[in-house]
């Protein structure tokens, strides 16, 4: 076995790693034979990237969606069934089932909100959430609003403007 203690395969990398330099592998086969495998590259399905879902389709996110949770379930019983700790696989199912249904949603909240975009009213959930204050705060429209008898009186009785006329005479400084 290895100094380093990491497993080897036969075959390239598939993200197109390096191997090992000769000073990190100690082994008595050639150092060309081997790749190191990290945990993630074993998976069958791996860490799903949120980049990637972004242009799929919501039918197919829920196919990936279904997947990955029967997925799951099977880790899940090969853990309680036999000893070999598969708790990293299990965590990284849950992120990327996780990242799914964050893309899902968030697709469909963007229609809603361009559904609900012209309409009078909205989802209080698509609304803007602000502060409570400023979400009591009378519309400019009511706002605007003045009753028959002030616009009465503004117009009968308008501000009085007054104009003094002041006549300048600089006077002279003393020194």
């Amino acid at each position: 076995m290895c100094a380093h203690r990491r497993r080897h395969i036969k075959i390239n990398p598939p993200d197109g790693r390096r191997p090992l330099s000769s000073k990190q592998h100690q082994c008595d086969r050639p150092l060309s034979l081997f790749v190191t495998l990290s945990r993630f590259s074993a998976c069958s399905s791996g860490k799903v990237k949120a980049v990637q879902l972004w242009d799929k389709s919501k039918d197919d996110l829920t196919k990936q969606l279904a997947e990955l949770k029967t997925e799951l379930g099977q880790l899940r019983i090969q853990k309680v069934v036999s000893s070999g700790s598969k708790l990293n696989k299990i965590h990284d199912l849950r992120k990327s089932i996780a990242r799914v249904l964050t893309v899902i949603n968030a697709k469909q909240r963007s229609q809603l909100r361009l559904f609900y975009k012209n309409k009078k009213y909205a989802p209080l959930d698509l609304r803007a959430k602000q502060t409570r204050a400023i979400r009591r705060r009378l519309s400019p429209e009511d706002k605007a609003r003045v009753l028959e008898k002030t616009k009465k009186r503004s117009t009968h009785f308008p501000q009085r403007k007054y104009a003094i006329k002041v006549r300048f005479t600089p006077t002279r400084r003393a020194n």
